[in-house]
Protein backbone atom coordinates (compact mmCIF):
# COMPACT_ATOMS: atom_id res chain seq x y z
CA UNK A 1 0.00 0.00 0.00
CA UNK A 2 1.25 3.40 -1.00
CA UNK A 3 1.46 6.50 1.40
CA UNK A 4 -1.80 8.68 1.06
CA UNK A 5 -1.17 12.47 -0.45
CA UNK A 6 0.46 14.53 1.85
CA UNK A 7 -2.13 16.50 3.80
CA UNK A 8 -1.68 19.23 6.66
CA UNK A 9 0.14 18.37 9.20
CA UNK A 10 1.28 15.46 8.14
CA UNK A 11 3.37 14.45 5.00
CA UNK A 12 5.18 11.05 3.88
CA UNK A 13 8.16 10.38 3.03
CA UNK A 14 9.27 6.41 1.58
CA UNK A 15 12.94 5.52 2.51
CA UNK A 16 14.76 3.22 0.02
CA UNK A 17 18.30 2.87 -0.30
CA UNK A 18 20.52 3.79 -3.49
CA UNK A 19 16.74 3.90 -5.08
CA UNK A 20 16.69 0.04 -4.27
CA UNK A 21 14.02 0.24 -1.76
CA UNK A 22 14.54 -0.83 2.18
CA UNK A 23 17.24 -3.56 2.90
CA UNK A 24 15.01 -5.51 5.64
CA UNK A 25 12.37 -6.09 2.71
CA UNK A 26 10.14 -3.95 4.67
CA UNK A 27 8.18 -0.76 3.57
CA UNK A 28 9.76 1.77 6.16
CA UNK A 29 7.24 5.09 6.14
CA UNK A 30 8.35 8.26 7.72
CA UNK A 31 5.71 10.73 8.71
CA UNK A 32 6.74 14.44 8.46
CA UNK A 33 5.46 17.35 9.43
CA UNK A 34 5.17 20.97 7.64
CA UNK A 35 7.13 23.45 9.11
CA UNK A 36 9.13 23.59 12.32
CA UNK A 37 6.55 21.56 14.59
CA UNK A 38 2.95 20.92 16.22
CA UNK A 39 0.69 24.57 16.55
CA UNK A 40 -1.94 25.43 18.33
CA UNK A 41 -4.89 24.01 16.91
CA UNK A 42 -3.61 21.28 14.86
CA UNK A 43 -5.34 17.87 13.93
CA UNK A 44 -3.94 14.74 12.83
CA UNK A 45 -6.07 11.44 11.86
CA UNK A 46 -3.15 9.16 10.69
CA UNK A 47 -4.63 5.31 9.78
CA UNK A 48 -1.95 3.12 8.62
CA UNK A 49 -2.64 -0.63 7.87
CA UNK A 50 -0.56 -3.96 7.36
CA UNK A 51 -2.13 -6.47 4.76
CA UNK A 52 -1.65 -9.82 4.52
CA UNK A 53 1.47 -11.28 4.59
CA UNK A 54 3.52 -7.69 4.39
CA UNK A 55 6.06 -5.94 6.74
CA UNK A 56 5.87 -2.11 7.07
CA UNK A 57 7.51 0.25 9.76
CA UNK A 58 6.17 3.63 10.48
CA UNK A 59 8.70 6.21 11.83
CA UNK A 60 9.96 10.22 12.12
CA UNK A 61 12.88 11.59 11.23
CA UNK A 62 13.64 13.32 14.64
CA UNK A 63 11.28 14.06 17.53
CA UNK A 64 7.81 16.03 17.19
CA UNK A 65 8.02 19.92 18.42
CA UNK A 66 4.79 21.06 19.71
CA UNK A 67 4.84 24.56 20.28
CA UNK A 68 2.95 26.67 22.71
CA UNK A 69 -0.72 26.96 22.37
CA UNK A 70 -1.75 30.05 21.24
CA UNK A 71 -4.23 31.90 23.06
CA UNK A 72 -6.94 33.96 21.39
CA UNK A 73 -7.29 36.93 23.72
CA UNK A 74 -10.61 36.39 24.82
CA UNK A 75 -11.39 36.03 29.08
CA UNK A 76 -12.21 32.58 30.13
CA UNK A 77 -11.32 30.79 27.02
CA UNK A 78 -8.44 28.22 26.55
CA UNK A 79 -5.91 27.72 23.72
CA UNK A 80 -7.06 25.35 21.05
CA UNK A 81 -5.13 21.81 21.66
CA UNK A 82 -3.23 20.36 18.98
CA UNK A 83 -4.83 16.32 18.49
CA UNK A 84 -3.25 13.46 16.92
CA UNK A 85 -4.48 10.33 16.37
CA UNK A 86 -3.03 7.25 14.83
CA UNK A 87 -5.02 3.69 14.08
CA UNK A 88 -3.55 0.83 12.71
CA UNK A 89 -4.30 -2.31 11.33
CA UNK A 90 -2.55 -5.72 11.35
CA UNK A 91 -3.82 -8.43 8.80
CA UNK A 92 -2.70 -12.06 8.91
CA UNK A 93 0.89 -12.84 8.46
CA UNK A 94 1.79 -9.11 8.88
CA UNK A 95 4.21 -7.18 10.93
CA UNK A 96 4.01 -3.32 11.16
CA UNK A 97 6.04 -1.49 13.58
CA UNK A 98 5.10 2.04 14.38
CA UNK A 99 8.10 3.44 16.14
CA UNK A 100 7.75 7.23 15.75
CA UNK A 101 10.71 9.37 17.25
CA UNK A 102 9.66 11.11 20.97
CA UNK A 103 7.68 14.31 21.11
CA UNK A 104 8.58 17.37 22.40
CA UNK A 105 6.16 19.53 24.90
CA UNK A 106 7.23 23.20 24.81
CA UNK A 107 6.11 25.19 28.02
CA UNK A 108 2.34 26.22 27.65
CA UNK A 109 1.01 23.47 24.91
CA UNK A 110 -1.92 21.43 24.89
CA UNK A 111 -0.90 17.98 23.16
CA UNK A 112 -3.40 15.42 22.76
CA UNK A 113 -2.10 11.92 21.48
CA UNK A 114 -3.87 8.56 20.74
CA UNK A 115 -2.31 5.53 19.30
CA UNK A 116 -4.46 2.34 18.51
CA UNK A 117 -4.04 -0.97 17.07
CA UNK A 118 -6.07 -3.52 15.79
CA UNK A 119 -3.95 -7.11 14.94
CA UNK A 120 -5.26 -10.04 13.86
CA UNK A 121 -4.06 -13.09 15.64
CA UNK A 122 -1.85 -14.15 13.56
CA UNK A 123 -0.28 -10.71 12.97
CA UNK A 124 2.16 -8.85 14.65
CA UNK A 125 2.63 -5.20 15.55
CA UNK A 126 4.92 -3.28 17.40
CA UNK A 127 4.07 -0.02 18.98
CA UNK A 128 6.54 2.51 20.28
CA UNK A 129 4.90 5.68 22.17
CA UNK A 130 7.71 7.98 23.46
Amino acid sequence: HHPAPHRYPVKWLKASVAGRGPPSGAAWVYMLGFGGGVVSGDVANVSVSAGPGAAGVVSSPSSTKVFAARHDGLAGCAAPRSTWALASSVAPGALLVLAPEPVVLFAHSRWTSRTACACDPDGSAVLVET
